[in-house]
């Protein structure tokens, strides 16, 4: 049974989460209302689909996967059952008072047992005059995702004071210029007069891409995609950004020209994708002919 639950603007500021594909983050946020009140639920990837996105296809075995690479999630056996963990869930939710207590063991075998409820007119209820209100339900604007969001704050004037004395020995940070915003052809351009590639070996989508399953294939042809997008459609040749190869980073983890779809065998070409490649492999045909 699902069942409500907070979520916190740093949820969507969390530096791990943002370089997973929103499905990716969907799933995570999906996965509270499905857990028990200890963040507990077996690990059925197609029972979890079925409950989550039954009229999407997508993967949720590689999607846990990758949850569990960045530790919001742990993945693990117990008994013979197949269970998964959310990380920190009872630091960033408030179940219910009502709501059953956990019949799923962790990691180490432990049951956790269910807190006693609050009384009638315990300090963990408001009172409105006509009903109680658990404050279970109220969320917490300090309980963000994840903790480290939350900035620690000093004790007293002390920390302050040396605060101010560690800022005084750190000389101030120069400034520097910000990098100007321009079309995709000028940046094209700048790149081939530094003879350097548009986007860098080393950069991050580079690396998500290939952790995803996605192909190089398939990342050329998603960049050519994104290439005719910003350099011949009317509408975007005019869109002007600092960083482009930020821009096509998200244009790939959202696959914004549909190449490929996650599939019940992984991550698969699209029809889509397969046309995409088909044109393209008539062209450098063509044009290996032609030379």
């Amino acid at each position: 049974m699902a069942r409500a639950r907070n979520i916190k603007p740093g949820f969507f500021r969390n530096a791990d989460l943002v370089e997973l594909p929103y499905e990716a983050r969907l799933l995570f946020i999906g996965l509270w209302t499905i857990a028990d009140r200890s963040g507990r639920l077996e690990d059925r990837p197609k029972q979890i689909k079925m409950e989550l996105f039954p009229a999407d296809s997508i993967d949720c075995d590689a999607l846990l996967s990758m949850l569990q690479a960045i530790k919001m999630i742990e993945r693990y056996e117990h008994g013979g059952a197949r269970l998964i963990q959310v990380v920190n869930f009872d630091k960033h939710q408030n179940p219910h008072r009502d709501e059953k207590a956990s019949t799923l063991p962790d990691r180490n075998g432990h049951v956790t047992e269910q807190a006693k409820a609050p009384c009638k007119h315990s300090a963990n209820t408001l009172q409105d005059g006509k009903s109680n209100v658990p404050i279970g339900l109220i969320p917490d604007p300090l309980l963000l995702i994840p903790s480290s969001l939350i900035p620690e704050s000093g004790n007293g004037r002390e920390s302050k004071a040396e605060e101010q004395s560690a800022d005084a020995d750190t000389p101030p940070p120069q400034k520097q210029k910000a990098k100007p915003a321009t079309t995709l052809k000028t940046y094209l351009s700048r790149c081939r007069e530094l003879a350097e590639k548009p986007v860098p070996e080393g950069h991050s989508i580079r690396k998500w891409a290939r952790d995803a399953g996605i192909t190089d294939e398939m990342l050329q042809i998603a960049w050519v995609k994104f290439k005719e997008r910003y350099t011949e459609a009317e509408k975007g040749v005019a869109k002007s950004y600092k960083d482009w190869p930020s821009h096509f980073a998200t244009s790939v983890k959202d696959n914004w020209f549909g190449v490929w779809f996650f599939g019940d065998d992984g991550l698969q070409w699209s029809s889509k994708g397969m046309t995409f490649r088909s044109v393209m492999d008539q062209q450098t045909r063509g044009g290996n002919e032609q030379g």
